[in-house]
């Protein structure tokens, strides 16, 4: 198998992982709408108006979907766009019902069309009210997101030849542009660090000249010493640690 092989087979499988739901819905959307059309005709209203009525369910169920994404970007709650998605599929269901259950044999809608003539005339008010409310409670504005200006590196004149910077190595072309600053962060945190047993020994000498009956307890000494120091209060415990372990040995032996 040759290497371009599963790479074409992997863009296909992404591809089909994207359109199959499109295309799923593109069908039950054409199906839901003949059906939404024929009862608004059935209840009265002309054919534009069918034709409007039946846009306005599918533009609401997009709109929702479409605003859940945006609300999960920025944040916000997603009580109405779950709403209006509930209210938009579940005017199209009961369309698809009513169609199924009063279908003559003639292929027209029989019978009275009853609470189905105002529900028409009032539709596209509701889902219009539905759609703005759900606009008007984001509370987020638009979340693009400003690009951020990132400073220049410093270019140290005694690095130039070398192509370094004052803060650290030069960026290396491919790789990402906070390798280089990690990188001068690590250098600078390990000068920063008291060199090896230096701490202790500053530890051990501040241990030395606090009296024998002091009172203070273990954690006490250590928050005490590690600001005469310049430790942590946690390395300060565990060089105390240590030094009370060598004491005890050294009197045991």
């Amino acid at each position: 198998m040759t290497p371009d092989r599963p790479r074409r087979k992997g863009r296909a499988e992404r591809f089909a992982r994207r359109a199959l739901p499109f295309v799923l819905g593109a069908g039950a959307f054409a199906v839901a709408g003949v059906h939404t059309t024929a009862v608004a005709q059935w209840a009265g209203q002309p054919l534009w108006a069918a034709i409007v009525i039946t846009g306005t369910g599918e533009a609401m169920a997009i709109a929702a979907v479409l605003e859940v994404r945006h609300r999960r970007r920025t944040g916000g709650g997603l009580f109405w766009p779950v709403l209006v998605t509930i209210a938009a599929f579940g005017f199209s269901a009961a369309c698809n019902l009513t169609a199924a259950l009063v279908h003559g044999d003639n292929g027209h809608l029989v019978g009275h069309p009853g609470a189905w003539r105002p529900v028409m005339a009032v539709w596209p008010v509701v889902a219009f009210a539905l759609v703005t409310l759900m606009k008007a409670t984001g509370g987020h504005g638009d979340d693009e997101a400003e690009p951020v200006a990132v400073p220049a590196a410093r270019t140290d004149p005694a690095n130039a030849t070398t192509g370094d910077t004052a803060d650290g190595p030069a960026e290396v072309p491919g790789e990402p542009a906070t390798k280089a600053a990690k990188i001068a962060t690590r250098r600078r945190r390990r000068q920063a660090r008291p060199k090896r047993g230096t701490g202790r020994h500053e530890v051990a000498k501040a241990y030395a000249a606090i009296p024998t009956d002091d009172g203070r307890s273990m954690r006490q000494l250590a928050a005490d010493i590690a600001t005469t120091t310049g430790l942590t209060a946690p390395t300060v415990r565990k060089y105390l640690g240590e030094i009370a372990t060598d004491s005890a040995a050294g009197v045991a032996a």
